[in-house]
């Protein structure tokens, strides 16, 4: 079988590895559905464009006020999860 998990038992036979839960690949998707990732990295992005692009169309003190927006939304979002999973 074509990228089939093989261990050998005690016999040397091989025996095929089912496939179990990935704990990494479900962290991953679940960091790839959470807002507050994405708002850091837009936040982040930002943040290095200007850097290296001086002709972005931000200001400093505009491109500050964007990013403090987005902490804040971080912060409100982590208290939303906080105060759901506490309810549970």
């Amino acid at each position: 079988m074509k990228g089939a998990r093989f261990m050998l038992e005690q016999t040397g036979q091989p025996e095929e590895i089912p496939p179990g839960p990935n704990p990494g690949l479900d962290k991953l998707k679940a960091l790839l559905k959470s807002r507050k990732f994405w708002a850091a990295l837009v936040a982040v992005v930002m943040i290095f464009v200007k850097a290296y692009a001086p002709n972005f169309p931000l200001s400093e003190e505009q491109l500050l006020g964007v990013t403090v927006a987005m902490v804040g939304y971080i912060l409100g979002v982590a208290v939303e999860d906080g105060l759901t999973a506490r309810a549970r």
